[in-house]
């Protein structure tokens, strides 16, 4: 199985020869388990004493978890000290991996992330996020914040349904239908304003799984 995968096993002997070695990955790093099998890591890192620094602390007898760059591709070393008994090292094992792939996706969710953080705060609308369970704010966008004239850190301590009175509507009843139905689109409703008048709106609505929790995203327009 790790044959076919793109991490690499090893094990060094107490004066850091190889031992053991398998992984397809080894191809990556222009050798094989069986060129370094017998080996010193010394003689193989010689040129890379960040290399050389990491083995030595191994077999030094620390657990090393670090993030090191080979011919320019990010590889997870995670190793660990074999220890005997009487507290004598036998050697040290470890597991290389190629994490440079998920790296580049993570970058690009970021970069996705931050563009639609963009849109969210910058929407000439209102966009609230309120959580299912409370029928709380949880988060809300830059217009939604200047038409109220509060904070966003202040979002947790309003009660929506005096914030933005939804008149004839139960809004802990919307939030369940939302999250049953899918979501819900142009919905029209009144809502009473602060200075008693009232005043219609029209609202879009879909649920949002936010930080492991389920939540309602809605956009609003006057």
């Amino acid at each position: 199985v790790i044959d076919s995968t793109e991490s690499m096993i090893f094990r060094l002997s107490p004066d850091g020869v190889y031992q053991y070695a398998d992984g397809h990955g080894f191809t990556k790093l222009r050798t094989s388990p069986r060129e370094i099998m017998g080996r010193r890591f010394s003689e193989l890192f010689a040129h890379r004493p960040e290399f050389m620094n990491l083995f030595e602390r191994a077999l030094a007898g620390e657990q090393l978890h670090e993030l090191v760059t080979i011919y320019g591709s990010q590889y997870r070393l995670r190793a660990s000290p074999l220890m005997a008994p009487d507290g004598t090292l036998e050697g040290v094992v470890g597991i290389l991996s190629d994490i440079s792939e998920a790296e580049a996706v993570r970058a690009k969710l970021a970069e996705s992330e931050e563009r639609l953080r963009q849109i969210f705060d910058n929407a000439p609308y209102s966009i609230l996020i309120s959580r299912l369970s409370d029928g709380r704010y949880v988060d809300a966008n830059e217009f939604f914040l200047n038409k109220l004239g509060v904070r966003r850190q202040d979002l947790p301590h309003l009660n929506p349904s005096v914030t933005v009175p939804l008149l004839g509507i139960d809004r802990m009843s919307l939030l369940k239908r939302i999250c049953d139905e899918g979501g819900i689109r142009d919905q029209e409703a009144q809502v009473q304003r602060r200075d008693g008048s009232t005043g219609h709106l029209m609202f879009s609505s879909v649920p949002l799984l936010r930080d492991g929790e389920q939540c309602v995203l809605t956009v609003t327009v006057d």
